[in-house]
């Protein structure tokens, strides 16, 4: 694990938050050798219709302000062979409109910090400045931010199908996420000196992907047809199982039979563009936490349309807790 130190993002320290924190869990594998299809295309539009989310603003409001809520605390996860963690900081405006090359993170205010080690995942020291908070005054920082990625990963290098790797790692994507959230409980703890929002055991991890978590705890095999794009020849109710038993257990321990009282929430996005996930194992996190699952299965008009609507719709729409206090 590569870092630098730094302080904490001083927007995130200064206020409260007022909504449960939650991680963007992004996909960001280019390559794919199972299946014809674009992955680079994909991801771009992907990235396009999240900063909106921090752009557009809601129907059903009479001040209108951008579909994520203010004062949310926000952090950012990519991961593929390894797992990414960024540090955004209020000098990062425009720091990307020189970048033609893959960015020099030592001459930008957004910092990456990369974790190799999907085998044995863990977060940085520094995790609180994984967090930013959404505010008026962070809201370019975070459309910047955007653009940074999408400048980034529509750079050549960032496609070279020539070395023939094509992995993800998802699972560990998802460890980390949970030790992150975690880390971030335990601050806010710390810091009011007890638990007296429901938000200090709340979060949620919204994921993106369009590929098959093949590396790291939980790898899964394929279990299709390439050519064919189906399910192989030895068809059995098997295959509409669970290959391992990692994902029920994480989700498990994410969901009701958390003993520490913590219910993180995870999301799944799936885009399929003939790719094959094998969502019948990694959507069980999900629906043992109380997320959603959605699939595309073309990178069309029509789905890209449907996953606005989907990702706007889910933001706006009004929530219910359950929760207990003792009086």
């Amino acid at each position: 694990l590569n870092s630098t130190s730094s302080s904490p993002n001083p927007s995130f320290l200064s206020t409260s938050s007022h909504y449960p924190p939650i991680i963007f869990l992004i996909d960001t594998n280019l390559i794919n050798l199972e299946f014809n299809s674009n992955p680079r295309t994909q991801l771009i539009s992907i990235l396009h219709q999240l900063k909106s989310l921090f752009i557009s603003t809601t129907k059903y409001t009479s001040n209108p302000t951008p579909t994520i809520p203010f004062f949310t605390p926000i952090s950012f996860i990519t991961f593929n062979t390894s797992i990414q963690f960024f540090t955004l900081t209020s000098n990062f405006s425009n720091s990307h409109s020189n970048i033609n090359t893959k960015p020099n993170t030592s001459n930008t205010t957004c910092k990456i910090i990369s974790m190799t080690d999907i085998n044995d995942p863990f977060i940085p020291n520094d995790s609180l400045s994984c967090f930013t908070l959404f505010s008026e005054e962070t809201q370019n920082l975070f459309l910047n931010f955007f653009d940074f990625l999408i400048h980034m990963y529509s750079q050549p290098q960032f496609f070279d199908s020539s070395s023939g790797i094509s992995a993800t790692a998802l699972a560990p994507a998802w460890i980390c996420s949970q030790l992150l959230l975690e880390s971030f409980f335990e601050h806010q703890k710390k810091k009011t000196g007890t638990t007296h929002s429901i938000f200090e055991h709340f979060g949620e991890v919204l994921t993106f992907i369009h590929s098959l978590s093949n590396i790291g705890p939980g790898s899964l095999s394929l279990r299709c047809n390439p050519q064919r794009g189906i399910i192989s020849e030895d068809v059995n109710i098997n295959h509409y199982l669970p290959q391992n038993n990692f994902y029920s257990e994480f989700g498990e321990n994410l969901g009701q039979k958390n003993k520490e009282n913590k219910h993180l929430t995870v999301h799944l996005y799936c885009f399929g563009v003939d790719n094959y996930m094998d969502i019948a194992t990694i959507s069980i996190p999900s629906h043992l936490t109380g997320g959603n699952v959605f699939y595309y299965k073309k990178n069309s008009k029509s789905d890209i349309k449907k996953f606005k609507s989907d990702i706007f719709g889910y933001f706006i729409k009004n929530r219910y807790y359950n929760i207990k206090i003792k009086v």
